[in-house]
């Protein structure tokens, strides 16, 4: 009986629709009610059976009723309490782990995913989508000059404009060191060298305030990669790479967009 019990109030916390509806006191009531009921109709089922095979040795009427109230004083508070408790442990061990699978897939500076957060959040999108990556221009040189506090708040600041720029449905992450990663569904060139020229003016145009009396003018270069037909997400990530190289080469703070031909020669090699 117990473990039919922890079954149910397992499935009852996996359910994110039921666990939003229903507190663990509302969960312990509604089961343990049913619980009882049944136990009620199973009770009686049994002596009516035992009455027609004439084994009951008592006045089926009485045995009834005296059966009735020993079952809701007996089972009603006790599977209440076994649930309850039940209930209230697994769900503190699901958010526990809701926690910890967050944290996994999360950067703990930027608060944005992590490399291995971010790639499985675009391999889950089976729609057509543009792989953009922004790389802090000349990085090195803000940590030498200003300390690593000062390319800490840069790395923090930056997170924060991206995330701020993207929609619900972009997936945002920091790919390690000065090197972040979005992904938007929508592989229109155009659509996606404007989101790229959108967010490297964005950072360009407002200097980022690392100390009262100092403010850094930061600049990122964008390299844009769209996803080709069935192509895995590391040859696309491979291809936008190195169009932010391209970037870097032309000058720094520009959007420089993959050519397809960049595929072929990789097929071919």
């Amino acid at each position: 009986m117990f473990s039919i019990l922890e079954s149910i109030v397992a499935l009852r916390v996996q359910s994110e629709t039921y666990r939003s509806q229903f507190t663990p006191m509302q969960f312990a009531t509604r089961l343990s009610i049913f619980t009882t009921v049944l136990a009620l109709l199973i009770g009686a089922i049994g002596q009516i059976i035992l009455e027609l095979l004439g084994l009951m040795p008592y006045d089926l009427y009485k045995s009834m009723i005296v059966a009735a109230f020993m079952t809701v004083i007996i089972c009603l508070p006790i599977t209440f309490w076994l649930v309850y408790i039940n209930t209230r442990l697994v769900e503190s061990l699901m958010i526990s782990h809701d926690e910890f699978a967050r944290l996994s897939r999360t950067d703990s500076m930027s608060n944005l995913l992590n490399r291995g957060g971010f790639l499985k959040q675009v391999n889950a999108i089976e729609g057509p989508y543009a792989l953009l990556i922004c790389d802090v221009d000349n990085f090195k040189r803000i940590n030498d000059t200003h300390g690593h506090s000062a390319g800490d708040f840069v790395i923090i600041e930056l997170s924060r404009r991206l995330a701020a720029m993207s929609s619900e449905t972009d997936a945002v992450g920091r790919l390690g060191g000065e090197e972040f990663a979005i992904c938007i569904q929508d592989d229109r060139k155009n659509c996606a060298q404007e989101f790229g020229e959108r967010i490297r003016m964005a950072i360009a145009k407002e200097p980022f305030q690392i100390t009262e009396h100092t403010a850094l003018i930061v600049t990122v270069s964008v390299g844009i990669a769209l996803r080709l037909a069935d192509e895995a997400s590391g040859d696309l990530l491979r291809r936008a790479d190195k169009a932010l190289y391209q970037a870097k080469e032309n000058g720094r703070n520009r959007v420089e967009i993959a050519p397809v031909s960049m595929v072929v020669i990789n097929k071919a090699g």
